[in-house]
């Protein structure tokens, strides 16, 4: 079958990466069918000129006329006129206006011929061509031109003498050849009907497209030709006929089988005699069904909350889908997507089950996500349809965890002065279940110690207190105390030194309440500023010197804890991790206050550190157990309203309370909004028009729109979860306000690229080479073919051409990176599927391994991924970053240089003044800080007072020997694992000598250099 050019549209496409763009002019040319032929006016033209007419001046008889329905722009519209047969000689037609004449030196003779009979065809320029007949009749009429005459010249009769008068002798005949002679003709009389010929019933499967062939019915006439063939009956107008072909095909109105299993036409057929005759034919058509419905869940989506640890084989819940197709195409069955296989299901009830072993631990996984396919066709696979639903599974807490003290041994020092009903330290337990099945409470265990219930345990908050006077009891109470959830039990050590008073322990000032709570913002930055504690303590000398610390584990004084670091002199917190409010949303820390004296005593304070939320995760559809999102596959009636309910789509975001907003967003999937993708152009011979363009069809979601003057297509949405739009488009033109349609809409398939999914080709030619080529690169990639003679990529898309990107991040001219995505069509159950990176290129290099010649000849060097390149950075300005760093550090070097000399000097000249000055210990009141104020972030929650100037000499100097050590001077200490930190507070007011030093918290190190510094 030949095509012709009907149509042709140009438009320019662009590529681009949102730096560089590439145009490319596209030309679609839509190619005409010959497949109409010729049809004269009239089948029989009569005419009838003079005997005495010759054709010396080629006089004028009729002019014969065909149409034909192919278009009149394409060759097989073009008709040209010739006499078949008949003509003698006599007659000229003119093959391109079919005016018929008398030939050159033509004669007629009515006495030598009456009539000529002749066939005019009329045949298109198409290929193959058809063609038409008509029947040319050419009556001569009489002329008085010749004398009459005898025939025969002689005759002899014989006669007897004796007959009477008026007997006939014999019959002479006289002719004239102009004489009138009585012709009569004798004229049929149709009585023969038209019958058609054998013909058989019919079968169709359903939902045929408009055209679809069904049969071709053929009737004849003994006396007469056959006129036209008429469709006079078809149920619901599935079918209709050719008027001249008898060929039958079907309508727009699609025959389902679930409504219609069977159904017939009649065909009346005409003859074209006098008077005309008619025939009838009666077909019954079988409609065969086909699997056109997919099965359809009876929800959009399952929700179900069980209890955890859930025993094997329980019954969780029922899926059911429903299939409109008839037969085994109805058919259902069920399969279940579990990576782990925690559940399995019946496949022919859809029941889901727990499966045996399958651990199903809430606090592990709180919630599950699996997912359900139905399918139908249960014996032709290949014709298989599939649906898949999400069940979405949230396991429900039970008490199956123990609580858990976060240390098992807890060890108290205490004065015995300390007061009744003061509290001591608190114990603290977590339980990993929910609810009311980690609701703790705590008790002393009977029989663990303390008889005398000098303690007392809160059995709420767990906070021990002293009940009972504290003074001459002196010594060491162990007891056990009990965290209990109602099921289960933990137990846990608690050890009370109560030692004899010989100073006052610290008092807190900041916080200023037993329990408090400050609030942090989470995903700030390591060594964040978090709090500042603060206690005074009333004693002198080193009993009035307080050192800061958690209580961690076994550890009662510890400058860091796993989330935090406290200096132990100033008191101030920083983080030692970035907080994520959703790993953990609070932590408790037991502050401690110690003072230096020999024993030392503590006090104790509760921080509440609570983790502010921010939005710092972004919304998470439901995903598989691998991590990737399920996606939503919903079905809708072909003819829902506007505005019908489709279905719900549902996100959630780790943040709290978030807000999260929903859009359809998607042909790159990073191009822009109203980014232009291709235009579509028609062409008018008209000379005036305009002509206007718009999507009839194919426009998913309104993402897609068109310019109705030029015809350019843009997007109006992302193009992100988008694979390709198949769109119809319409072109009309309006001339004196009637507006004239295409009767067929152009189709614009558009495939929407990811960066994901393309294969970079590493081509040795110039970039410029390869653009001016690049048509060859796509028809050469599209031949290769599959053994089953299937193609490999039905399409090929470019997306960038650029210079080759070398190993060290230059860039060369002389060499291409290519950047290419590739489709294939009705593979995978798709209509069209586009490869992802790893397909396409194993794809390629499969080719490339058998077709070497090939992929040689478009100097197809190498592939890889296209993401898989290394981002290069330009040597010049990191150089220069560089330098900046280098000059910086220099400068930074000569400032400290300057600064510790001008600490060295001035540190000189205020030793002098350390004796001079009367030095009275700072006294601190406590501040009452509002519930969740955190004083860091308010200058309210510390006022210190100003009464006269305070001094501090701090020494970090070598260790000495006990004996070099000066025993005039005895100063405490504070130690750490590196160095020895003496502090000397002297008090004019207070001649007597401190007391011996208290023991160090951690051993000094062996070396020691000296360090000075001041605090004033």
């Amino acid at each position: 079958m030949t095509f012709y050019m009907f149509y042709s549209f140009r438009f320019t496409a662009m590529a681009t990466d949102n730096k560089y763009n590439v145009t490319t002019d596209i030309t679609i040319k839509v190619l005409e069918v010959n497949d109409n032929p010729p049809i004269f006016q009239q089948q029989i033209y009569r005419e009838t000129i003079s005997e005495g007419q010759r054709g010396k001046d080629l006089e004028y008889i009729l002019t014969v006329k065909a149409t034909d329905a192919d278009s009149a722009t394409s060759s097989a519209g073009v008709i040209n006129y010739e006499i078949g047969v008949g003509s003698q000689g006599k007659f000229k037609l003119n093959g391109t206006t079919g005016v018929l004449t008398t030939a050159e030196f033509a004669n007629f003779d009515y006495e030598t011929q009456r009539v000529y009979n002749m066939t005019i065809v009329a045949r298109d320029e198409g290929i193959p061509s058809q063609s038409g007949t008509a029947y040319v009749i050419i009556n001569i009429r009489n002329e008085n031109n010749k004398n009459p005459f005898i025939k025969p010249e002689t005759r002899r009769a014989d006669v007897y003498e004796n007959v009477i008068i008026g007997t006939s002798v014999l019959q002479v005949i006289g002719e004239d050849p102009d004489g009138g002679t009585l012709i009569i003709t004798i004229l049929e009389y149709n009585d023969q009907p038209p019958r058609f010929l054998p013909y058989k019933n019919v079968t169709i499967s359903e939902d045929q497209p408009a055209g679809t062939f069904v049969m071709a019915l053929k009737a004849t006439d003994e006396d007469d030709a056959i006129s036209e063939y008429r469709m006079i009956e078809s149920p619901r107008n599935f079918f209709t006929i050719g008027l001249y072909t008898g060929v039958v095909v079907t309508t727009e109105t699609i025959i389902d089988y679930e409504e219609i299993e069977e159904t017939y036409f009649i065909v009346q057929v005409f003859d074209d005699g006098v008077p005309r005759l008619s025939a009838t034919a009666y077909v019954h058509v079988t409609i065969v069904n086909v699997n056109d419905n997919s099965p359809i869940f009876d929800r959009p989506s399952y929700n179900l909350n069980f209890p955890e640890n859930s025993p094997g084989g329980k019954s969780l819940l029922r899926v059911h889908a429903t299939d409109l197709d008839k037969g085994h195409f109805g058919q259902i069955k069920y399969f279940l997507t579990d990576p782990f296989n925690r559940f399995y299901m019946n496949n022919e009830t859809g029941e889901i089950f727990v499966s045996p072993g399958a651990v199903l631990d809430r606090e592990a996984t709180p919630s599950i996500d699996i997912l359900v396919t139905a399918y139908d066709s249960q014996l032709d696979p290949s014709v298989r349809r599939f649906t898949e639903v999400s069940i979405f599974l949230y396991l429900d807490d039970v008490n199956d965890n123990p609580p858990k003290f976060k240390v098992n041994d807890y060890i108290i020092r205490i004065p015995e002065t300390i007061p009744i009903n003061t509290e001591i330290f608190q114990v603290a337990a977590t339980d990993q279940d929910l609810g009311i099945n980690a609701y703790i409470t705590f008790s002393k265990v009977r029989d663990s110690g303390d008889p005398q219930d000098f303690f007392a345990l809160n059995p709420q908050t767990g906070r021990i207190r002293v009940s009972k006077s504290l003074l001459r009891q002196t010594g060491t109470y162990r007891f056990q105390v009990m965290a209990s959830d109602a099921k289960y039990n933990t137990t846990a050590n608690v050890t009370v030194i109560v030692f004899e008073a010989a100073n006052s322990q610290p008092i807190w000032v900041i916080p200023p309440k037993t329990n408090m709570t400050i609030e942090v913002l989470e995903s700030q930055y390591l060594g964040m500023l978090v709090f500042q504690v603060s206690a005074r303590d009333d004693d002198r000398g080193t009993n009035g010197l307080i050192d800061y610390g958690f209580s961690v584990g076994n550890q009662t004084l510890s400058a860091t804890s796993p989330e935090f670091r406290i200096n132990p002199l100033t008191g101030v917190i920083r983080a030692e991790r970035v907080f994520d409010r959703e790993e953990r949303d609070r932590y408790v820390l037991i502050l401690v206050a110690r003072d230096r004296g020999n024993p030392y005593l503590e006090t104790q304070r509760s921080l509440t550190v609570v983790i502010i939320d921010v939005n710092d995760n972004v919304p998470v559809f439901p995903q598989s157990g691998g991590g990737q999102t399920i996606p939503y596959r919903f079905q809708i009636s072909e003819n829902a309203p506007n505005g019908s309910r489709i279905n719900a789509v549902t996100a959630t975001d780790a943040d709290l309370n978030p807000k999260i907003y929903y859009y359809i967003i998607g042909i790159s999937e990073e191009a822009p909004v109203q980014q232009s993708i291709v235009q579509v152009q028609a062409i008018d011979e008209d000379a005036y028009g305009n002509i206007r363009y718009r999507i009839t069809q194919g426009n998913t979601g309104g993402a897609l729109s068109i310019d109705p003057t030029n015809g350019i297509i843009t997007n109006n949405i992302l193009m992100q979860n988008q694979e390709n739009f198949l769109l119809d488009v319409q072109a009309d033109d309006s001339a004196g306000g009637v507006t004239l349609s295409a009767e067929t809409a152009a189709k614009v398939l558009i495939f929407v690229t990811q960066k994901t999914k393309e294969v970079k080709l590493i081509i040795k030619q110039p970039a410029s080479e390869v653009r001016t080529f690049i048509a060859n690169y796509q028809t050469e990639l599209q031949k290769f073919k599959r053994n089953n003679n299937n193609k490999y990529f039905d399409f090929i898309c470019f997306s960038d051409i650029r210079d080759h990107v070398l190993d060290d991040g230059q860039t060369t001219s002389l060499w291409s990176d290519v950047y290419l995505s590739a489709i294939c069509a009705n593979c995978f159950n798709r209509n069209y599927y586009i490869y992802t990176t790893d397909e396409l290129l194993r794809e390629l290099t499969q080719l490339q391994n058998e077709n070497k010649d090939t992929f040689d000849l478009l100097y197809i060097n190498d592939m890889e991924p296209a993401l898989g390149e290394q981002s290069y950075i330009d040597s010049t300005p990191t150089l220069v970053v560089m330098i900046i760093i280098i000059l910086l550090f220099v400068l930074i070097i000569v400032f400290l240089i300057i600064a510790c000399y001008c600490i060295q000097v001035s540190s000189r000249k205020k030793k002098a003044l350390i004796h001079q000055h009367h030095v009275e210990e700072p006294t601190f009141e406590p501040v009452v800080v509002e519930k969740g104020l955190n004083p860091v972030y308010d200058n309210r929650g510390y006022e210190p007072e100003e009464p006269h100037a305070q001094y501090a000499q701090v020494l970090k100097r070598r260790e000495i020997e006990p004996e070099q050590v000066p025993e005039a001077e005895p100063s405490p200490r504070y130690s750490d694992q590196s160095a020895t930190m003496e502090v000397e507070i002297k008090d004019d007011s207070s001649p007597e000598r401190s007391p011996p030093e208290s023991p160090r918290i951690i051993d000094p190190a062996d070396e020691e250099f000296v360090i000075e510094t001041q605090v004033l």
